[in-house]
């Protein structure tokens, strides 16, 4: 019984190690079963979403993917078992209903178990780096038509013109 007490003992231990690891990742951290159950959600995933985990009565994550992400995440989930592990970008639901895009990666739990029974997701928080990004993509569309267009009337500008003649006389030539 005294290795039976240890054995218990070093679990508690090794339980509260995990635990304390999972809850201080800046990530939400979820791991599913072979049913695509929650079984488990660290502490970030229960605060981001508003859903408490209990495991007797796990909320469902696809209630918390944006509705047009859930066939890309159906998807690229039906894929897991054939390439080990997925990595896709997503909106993600928060407790105050507003969705945020998030980098999401899928790898099997145990890796010997072929193919992997349960899986551990991350969630990054990418919303930031979409919105540099929406807001580069703008600016060079905007740099794109001030270089070809008046400012005041907006209408084609000299250098437009030019460009466009320059390609009627090449296509002419080519006729």
């Amino acid at each position: 019984t005294d290795d039976f007490k240890q054995s218990q003992a070093a679990f508690g231990r090794s339980e509260t190690r995990y635990r304390a690891l999972t809850d201080a990742l800046p990530q939400m951290v979820w791991i599913i079963d072979e049913q695509a159950r929650l079984e488990y959600a660290n502490e970030r995933w229960s605060r981001y979403t508003g859903l408490p985990f209990d495991p007797s009565a796990p909320p469902s994550v696809g209630s918390i993917v944006h509705p047009d992400d859930r066939a890309l995440l159906a998807a690229k989930c039906a894929r897991l078992a054939h390439d080990g592990e997925c990595e896709s970008e997503l909106r993600l639901r928060r407790h105050d209903g507003q969705y945020r895009w998030h980098l999401l990666r899928a790898v099997p739990l145990g890796a010997a178990a072929k193919p992997a029974a349960r899986w551990i997701f991350t969630a990054t928080d990418i919303e930031a780096r979409k919105s540099a990004e929406a807001t580069v993509a703008q600016s060079a569309t905007e740099l794109s038509h001030r270089a070809d267009h008046d400012s005041l009337t907006n209408l084609p500008n000299r250098s437009r013109l030019m460009d466009r003649l320059a390609q009627m006389i090449d296509e002419a030539e080519h006729d």
